[in-house]
């Protein structure tokens, strides 16, 4: 086995999340809110390194704080996707990237349900996110599932063809997450019950407008009162105290 960064991670509590490399926005949000959830609680993420939820669970991770770990389908010296280079740097300063194939390895489409096995033998739960009847994702949860370990769903929707194997998997012995409170039973994480706070009339607003489908900033503050500088404060405090998620081109979405 090879690694690079820092090796001791691995006796962490480890739970991976794993999908798609053509995640919807909706599984692209999922993953950003579950994998939030699980650095918060001092949770250490696996992934696969590959584009998709992959990516978006370890960046996420990163952005909260959290300790990740990498498992290639090549040599550690290859950087695949060659988009994450600077990912896998990040990683490295806390976390640990590791494979077992030999450096100079290329990124073989053998290699990956070896590298699955990894990940499945690593963690104690895994959560699959999205997933298509194709998706090797699908290769790590049958692994768990013959280790005994818990696999976790998200629920697609029945008319999307990208959801298809996950939604698949929760007929075949997966166990099903509908929110984060499910996540939290099925984990065994703490529920900790915090007094609501009262939302400011501008937040409010901005609220009313974003629902679980993305929606852009230009309608956002077309259809609001509030002013483009104040508009901006507002929905980077929301997007820092988890509320909302900023999708690639400034659309926006609830996270609740």
């Amino acid at each position: 086995m090879f690694y690079k960064g820092n090796i001791e991670v691995i006796n962490d509590k480890i739970v991976a999340i794993v999908g798609a490399r053509k995640c919807s926005n909706y599984g692209f949000v999922v993953t950003k809110l579950l994998t939030k959830e699980l650095i918060t609680n001092n949770i250490t993420l696996i992934s696969g390194g590959a584009r998709g939820i992959d990516s978006t669970a370890h960046k996420t991770a990163l952005e909260c704080g959290g300790i990740n770990i990498c498992v290639l389908g090549c040599g550690i010296d290859r950087v695949y996707p060659r988009e994450n280079k600077e990912l896998f740097s990040k990683i490295c300063e806390k976390g640990v990237i590791i494979s077992e194939f030999l450096l100079g390895t290329p990124p073989l489409k053998t290699n990956f349900p070896s590298r699955n096995r990894i990940i499945s033998g690593l963690s104690e739960s895994v959560i699959v996110a999205e997933a298509s009847d194709k998706s090797g994702s699908l290769i790590t949860a049958r692994y768990s599932l013959e280790q005994h370990k818990q696999v976790i769903v998200i629920p697609g929707s029945i008319l999307y063809k990208g959801a298809s194997g996950s939604n698949k998997l929760m007929r075949d012995g997966g166990c099903i997450c509908t929110d984060v409170e499910d996540l939290k039973v099925l984990l065994n994480l703490p529920h900790i019950d915090i007094e609501p706070q009262k939302i400011v009339p501008e937040k409010e607003e901005i609220l009313d407008l974003i629902d679980d489908s993305p929606i852009h900033i230009d309608n956002i503050f077309n259809n609001s009162s509030i002013d483009r500088g104040k508009l901006y404060a507002l929905l980077f405090e929301m997007q820092i105290k988890g509320e909302i998620i900023c999708l690639p081109g400034n659309y926006y979405v609830r996270t609740m």
